[in-house]
């Protein structure tokens, strides 16, 4: 009697198929977020708010060539809209962020911020990928906002850790932070930058 052919080739052909035509979700360890070093574009935006007064900021960031050079700008909105200012991030100081993004520990669970009385901040991060968006986000009143929720092209996880607020203070030094905030601070005339609301 013939011995039974095994279906164990058939089986492995058929994971490695559908492993190359999952969705980027699926295509990681859920330890970790996938590398993020073939990133397109970058997108930050911060608020903060009270019962009294709030501010926001935003920055759009592009790939420049084939470098790992971003481009792009940054906005304040506070009592109108300060800005645009020109940004650069060099490539060291891009890969040494996308990097650290990507080694930013996911574990499932729901997704359940930290506030406290009268301080209500939100910080969203998108990562746009070739083949899909990585976005980090919290609303969270500690320090280093913790505990984030990274979406993976729809499929949502729990970070616990501070390690996305510690990726981007690599790009806070280039961000010019500190003359939106001098900008907003002035009264709004086309010298200042800024447009009354």
């Amino acid at each position: 009697m013939p011995r039974p052919r095994s279906l164990l080739p058939p089986l492995l052909s058929l994971a490695v198929l559908l492993s190359a035509c999952a969705p980027l979700a699926a295509r990681f360890s859920p330890r970790h977020v996938p590398s993020l070093r073939g990133a397109r574009s970058v997108e930050i935006e911060y608020e903060w708010r009270s019962w009294t007064w709030g501010v926001q900021e935003r920055h759009q960031l592009e790939r420049q060539g084939a470098t790992d050079t971003f481009a792009g700008s940054g906005t304040m909105l506070k009592g109108g809209r300060w800005g645009p200012l020109a940004v650069t991030i060099p490539d060291t100081a891009m890969v040494a962020f996308l990097e650290a993004l990507s080694r930013v520990p996911i574990t499932t669970g729901e997704y359940e911020p930290v506030w406290q009385p009268d301080s209500y901040p939100s910080y969203t991060v998108r990562v746009h990928l070739d083949d899909g968006v990585v976005e980090f986000h919290s609303s969270s009143s500690t320090s280093d906002m913790r505990p984030w929720q990274v979406d993976l092209g729809g499929t949502k996880y729990v970070s616990r850790s501070g390690a996305t607020m510690e990726a981007l203070k690599h790009l806070f030094p280039f961000l010019r932070l500190d003359e939106l905030r001098e900008l907003a601070e002035r009264p709004p005339t086309p010298s200042a930058g800024g447009t009354a609301p």
